[in-house]
């Protein structure tokens, strides 16, 4: 039984020091986890921070894309107006064209008149000529054989 209350009384012994040991680990693990727990909350700190920026440079980002899109619209309305005025004047000069080949039609069928006057003209010349010369020719040939037919009769005459 003594050997018993020794055991007991080392036993009692062991688990207070095991309690207490215990406890200063506890107090231990307690301070580490709250070291721990500030870390974590100084990390979370730092990456809200870093997320800001983020979002802050998102923005400044969002700001040029929409400077860059109302330049974009700018020269969508150049574009536009350029659209525009050239349309007006491929109208116009369409029309410049137009008057043009009126006006070359006209040109054109007076300059054809003149010459099939002119050609009319110069055949009547010409028909005249050839009418002329061949009232020459048989002028002349009647003048020259007048002569001889002359001779002929008077030879005829004289033979009968």
């Amino acid at each position: 039984m003594k050997n018993n209350i020794f055991y007991l009384i080392i036993f009692v012994l062991l688990i207070n020091i095991n309690n207490l040991y215990s406890e200063n680990i506890n107090q231990e693990l307690k301070e580490r986890l709250i070291k721990l727990e500030v870390k974590v909350e100084e990390g979370f700190k730092v990456i809200d921070q870093r997320f800001k920026s983020v979002d802050q440079h998102f923005k400044s980002v969002d700001q040029r894309f929409q400077a860059i899109d109302q330049r974009f619209q700018a020269v969508d309305k150049r574009f536009d107006s350029m659209q525009l005025q050239l349309n007006d004047f491929k109208e116009q000069t369409q029309k410049q064209f137009d008057e043009l080949k009126e006006n070359m039609k006209f040109q054109y069928s007076d300059i054809k008149s003149y010459m099939l006057w002119g050609f009319g003209i110069l055949l009547t010349w010409f028909l005249s000529g050839i009418a002329i010369l061949i009232g020459f020719v048989l002028w002349d040939r009647r003048t020259f054989l007048k002569p001889v037919a002359d001779e002929i009769r008077d030879i005829q005459k004289q033979q009968k």
